[in-house]
């Protein structure tokens, strides 16, 4: 093969992964992300990627950067997000029932009506996410950080909070039947001082496990 020609076959060789999006996604390939390619992965590095409406069920991601990346009406049943960075992702309508999602970092993501229900984010950081109209229905938020969390209108029926902080959080709205929030023998129960409660009035300090006014 001539050289120019040997050239131009490498160059198109490389430039294939990064024209690929999140349609080659649900293939297995890899993702477009700051115009490098993204391979889904655990201690994958895809900030900024755009996994729009990709299906990523079962993935396994746990560890995984994906600051600011798109996820929006993704499917992400059943994934492995433990300790992965999602700090101001968007995961607006995203799917993420059964997801474990351990010790992750979702401080400022955005989970607008995202289907939560029996995720697991116990001992996650996600102060100052919105979950506003989700379905975290059966989810366990033990031991997480959700201070001033957005919670309106959220399905939180039999979703588990023992040991966690919702100071500042609000709940106006949300479903709360069946919720755990009082501690036991191991474990305090969540600290909802300052936090916003159902009925639009406001906890005070102290209120560890129930809203007290």
């Amino acid at each position: 093969m001539p050289r120019t020609h040997a050239i131009r076959a490498g160059l198109a060789a490389a430039l294939v992964p990064l024209a690929l999006g999140a349609a080659a996604l649900a293939a297995g390939g890899p993702a477009r992300a700051d115009g490098l390619a993204c391979e889904i992965r655990s201690y994958a590095t895809c900030n900024d990627a755009d996994l729009s409406g990709a299906d990523l069920a079962n993935a396994r991601l746990r560890a995984a950067q994906l600051k600011r990346a798109k996820l929006d009406a993704a499917n992400l049943r059943s994934s492995d997000l433990q300790g992965a960075y999602l700090t101001d992702a968007s995961l607006q309508e995203a799917d993420l029932t059964g997801a474990n999602a351990e010790g992750a970092t979702l401080v400022g993501a955005e989970l607008t009506s995202a289907v939560l229900r029996r995720a697991d984010f116990g001992d996650a950081r996600m102060d100052r996410a919105s979950m506003r109209d989700a379905d975290a229905r059966g989810a366990s938020f033990e031991g997480a950080q959700l201070q001033d969390v957005d919670f309106r209108g959220a399905d939180l029926r039999e979703a588990v909070f023992v040991g966690a902080t919702l100071a500042g959080a609000d709940l106006t709205g949300a479903k709360l039947d069946g919720a755990v929030l009082e501690g036991g023998a191991w474990q305090p129960g969540a600290n909802l001082s300052g936090a916003t409660w159902i009925d639009g009035s406001v906890c005070g300090r102290g209120s560890i496990g129930r809203c007290s006014n």
